[in-house]
């Protein structure tokens, strides 16, 4: 990777939740669940910094603690203004390519991810994402240049878009170039909920987690073992998953 190009992965993490409170310290495989996906994260052939980004709220300052103590960077920003807080740390670290990916989701594919940068790369696309093709949910990722992140953030005016980042992307393709990586091998595992909101996900993540043994197991790898053990998906199966916007 160039040091012209400098490709950064921004991991929004926050310890506020409705549905399992503290989630992204909850113990996971040894360590904690952030510490878990910052450490995959770190694997990117393509990423030049691991970056969390968490609220400038009081209750994330154990956030921020356990990034000093780790040895990660850390930025603060605003707690419902996800969008600002992507810029502001984008921005400060002068970015040019921001993966983004988030704490909830500790199973994402580093190697998908710099697939998407690779996309994104060759051509000249604005934003890639994996969330819609075909893969569970909670495995997938978003990769956008730093003019559209801040295009986005100038223009988009709803509170959806600025908590979700990239919603002003996708549904605005006429001002963005971009395309979705497609899966069609695991079209039928859509249903596999993979992403931490509730205790049930996170008896689900911490069982795939310790029963595959791995430290970075692979989306292949994972897939494969639930084929064999629906017991274990079927625990959070009737999980809903919180609508983008009403």
């Amino acid at each position: 990777m160039s040091t012209s190009n400098p490709i950064d992965i921004i991991i929004q993490a926050r310890m506020g939740s409705t549905r399992l409170p503290g989630k992204v310290l909850k113990p996971f495989h040894g360590t904690t669940v952030l510490e878990y996906l910052v450490e995959r994260a770190r694997t990117s052939r393509h990423a030049r910094h691991v970056v969390v980004a968490t609220t400038v709220d009081k209750k994330d300052d154990v956030i921020e603690s356990l990034c000093k103590k780790s040895a990660y960077r850390c930025v603060r920003g605003s707690e419902n203004d996800v969008l600002r807080r992507y810029y502001d740390a984008a921005r400060a670290l002068g970015s040019d390519v921001i993966v983004r990916l988030t704490a909830d989701d500790p199973f994402t594919d580093m190697q998908e991810c710099d697939v998407l940068i690779q996309t994104l790369l060759t051509h000249s696309f604005a934003y890639v994402g994996s969330h819609r093709g075909g893969i569970p949910l909670g495995t997938g990722a978003e990769a956008f240049t730093f003019e559209a992140l801040k295009k986005a953030h100038e223009e988009a005016a709803h509170p959806y878009e600025r908590e979700h980042v990239t919603p002003y992307f996708y549904e605005h393709p006429e001002l963005f170039a971009q395309t979705e990586i497609e899966y069609p091998n695991y079209a039928p595992l859509t249903h596999m909920r993979l992403t931490l909101d509730t205790p049930e996900d996170y008896e689900v993540l911490s069982r795939i987690a310790d029963e595959i043994g791995k430290e970075d197991p692979t989306l292949p790898e994972i897939v494969a073992f639930l084929k064999e053990r629906p017991d274990i998906t079927a625990r959070n199966s009737h999980v809903q998953q919180k609508p983008l916007h009403a």
